[in-house]
């Protein structure tokens, strides 16, 4: 019979029984309530366990947590006639204790739980300790070998914003005849000035668009800390690592690629927020049509329209004439600084344009019976 009750004393010291620290909610730092839930566990107790009180001192980092409450609703402490309580005079250790006298509990229940404030950011964690050894009434028959401890962590759940992003200046714009680029002006509206704050705003050429009419040739933001800025033959980026101003601006600067370029573009900018923890989706973006004009050809001849020609390839600038004789190709800015001189007896007379800075420029051949003139952009 000794035995027995010895046997039966022994079965209730488990050398698993587990402690556990679990956290019940995961903090949005972009919510208004920045609140956490944390519950401490033994498993199920049972009355022959002879829990009546227990003091626990729970280590925390205060610069990211601040517990408020020990609650008992829902918990073993409830059916106690004294706590739980929470004291927090020590600083980055909450205690919580409570007791019962000559009445044991049992239950699955958490033993307690505690609430508070979350202070740090999405990428804050509040780790939890156990800095003391867990102390019990001395009838507690119940020893825990095994911790598990979780940690208060954070999220940010980012809230779409419509007014948040960019948009262009104008709907339309047009690079005229006599135009090599054009200036497209951006806002960004709304847009976060917190130190943490940075974004990547990006430019892209429509997919259906003749990508080889007009190309990015720069990128000036204005109103923000820039980090880089990058071109690519089908848009550009810039990424920002501060707004610094209440209405930041982007000028993009759009130009032909030849002056064979023609027909109409649509360029489109979104912005994305790179920030670690921010809270806003900007969903303001924009699209712009460019209209690119053919620039117009002057030709003119003296005695006979078809003694002088002029044509235009890639690259090249070829003059015709019908009558003998010398021949002079000459090419001049808009100025009227001579860049190019040809001067030969021979056809067609063949000008190499592929050193010549991008601009427009003059054309002019003389023949012995005429000459012709040509406006060319490069």
């Amino acid at each position: 019979m000794i035995v027995l009750v010895v046997g039966l004393t022994i079965s209730t010291v488990n050398a698993q029984d587990t402690l556990r620290i679990n956290s019940l909610r995961v903090v949005d730092v972009c919510s208004g309530e920045k609140s956490w839930l944390m519950s401490l566990s033994l498993g199920s107790i049972n009355f022959s366990d002879s829990l009546e009180s227990f003091d626990i001192s729970i280590g925390y980092d205060r610069s990211i947590i601040r517990p408020t409450a020990a609650l008992k609703e829902g918990t073993l402490a409830a059916q106690m006639s004294n706590g739980p309580i929470l004291n927090v005079v020590v600083p980055n250790e909450m205690r919580i204790y409570g007791f019962n006298i000559a009445r044991s509990v049992a239950g699955s229940l958490p033993l307690f739980a505690v609430t508070g404030d979350f202070l740090g950011e999405c990428s804050s964690v509040g780790t939890l300790t156990l800095p003391f050894e867990p102390d019990f009434n001395g009838e507690f028959k119940r020893k825990f070998t095994v911790r598990r401890l979780d940690s208060i962590t954070a999220i940010n759940k980012r809230k779409p914003d419509a007014t948040s992003g960019c948009e262009f200046d104008d709907k339309a714009v047009t690079m005229s005849d006599s135009e090599t680029e054009v200036s497209v002006g951006l806002k960004l509206t709304k847009l976060d000035k917190d130190s943490t704050a940075s974004y990547r705003v990006i430019f892209s050429f429509d997919r259906t668009s003749d990508s080889s009419l007009v190309e990015i040739d720069s990128i000036n933001v204005l109103g923000c800390r820039v980090d880089s800025i990058s071109i690519t033959s089908i848009g550009a980026e810039a990424f920002i690592s501060a707004v610094v101003q209440d209405q930041p601006k982007v000028d993009v600067v759009v130009r032909r690629r030849s002056m064979e370029a023609s027909g109409r573009m649509k360029l489109s900018a979104v912005v994305k927020d790179e920030s670690l923890c921010g809270c806003v989706l900007p969903t303001l973006t924009d699209t712009i049509d460019i209209e690119i004009d053919r620039p117009n050809v002057n030709v003119s001849t003296s005695t006979d329209d078809d003694a002088c020609t002029i044509s235009i390839r890639s690259g090249e600038v070829i003059g015709m004439c019908v009558h003998s004789g010398m021949k002079t190709l000459t090419l001049r800015d808009l100025t009227g600084r001579e860049v190019q001189r040809i001067e030969t007896g021979s056809l067609p007379v063949v000008m190499t344009t592929s050193n010549v800075s991008s601009g427009m420029y003059f054309v002019t051949l003389l023949c012995s019976e005429g000459h012709a003139s040509n406006l060319i952009l490069k």
